[in-house]
């Protein structure tokens, strides 16, 4: 069967590093390192998405400050059949709470990350490409 799969992820940056988010093993892909966010909700807006996503795996609220860069692929899914992804992405900035992780979720760690040591992260490919851009 396939399927669409419709994600808001936030970038945020702060001096010479990124805010990103460790894959859990509830995830499809544990231990990859990704940009906070996830699945829209249906009837909900990406842009509420994002900044409800990003509270739920940082514990930081954020606002929409630039974007979004939309990236669109193609993929065979854990049971083989085709999922077809859009990701929308966010320049966001903090509004308020604290940086903590994210318990029983898709994501165990949020963590920020120096410019220098992102190339040694196993990031989710489409990562990179957001980052080049935003």
């Amino acid at each position: 069967m396939r399927s669409v799969r419709i994600g808001a992820y936030g970038v945020l940056r702060v001096d010479r590093a990124v805010l990103l988010a460790r894959a859990s093993q509830l995830s499809g892909a544990p231990g990859t390192w990704w940009l906070p966010g996830g699945g829209v909700e249906f009837g909900e807006h990406p842009a509420d998405a994002v900044v409800r996503e990003f509270a739920e795996e940082t514990g930081y609220v954020v606002a929409i400050t630039g974007g979004p860069m939309v990236l669109s692929s193609v993929f065979a899914g854990g049971s083989g059949d085709g999922v077809h992804s859009v990701r929308l992405c966010y320049v966001v900035g903090v509004t308020g709470g604290s940086l903590h992780n994210e318990v029983d979720g898709t994501t165990d760690l949020a963590r920020w990350v120096n410019e220098a040591e992102v190339d040694a992260l196993p990031l989710q490919p489409w990562v990179r490409e957001v980052l080049a851009v935003l």
